[in-house]
């Protein structure tokens, strides 16, 4: 987890960007439609059951749809 953040607010869509600087250029290239909305959206299309959460890291192991190859 990222520091100072629990798992209650990652649920909530906080996040803290690891690299503050290659935010700032991905937004100034227009890469990024705006800050902070990429943890919200992912957490509106999979559920809770995706993510594990250890004292170090977050596993997130998203589903997919095996038809589609």
């Amino acid at each position: 987890m990222p520091a100072g953040i629990e798992q209650d607010e990652f649920f909530q869509g906080f996040s803290a960007p690891r690299n503050k600087i290659l935010m700032r250029i991905f937004k100034d290239l227009r890469i990024v439609s705006y800050l902070g909305s990429g943890l919200p959206r992912i957490l509106k299309a999979y559920t809770r059951d995706v993510y594990q959460f250890t004292a170090n890291f977050i596993r997130a192991v998203f589903p997919s749809d095996s038809r589609k190859n």
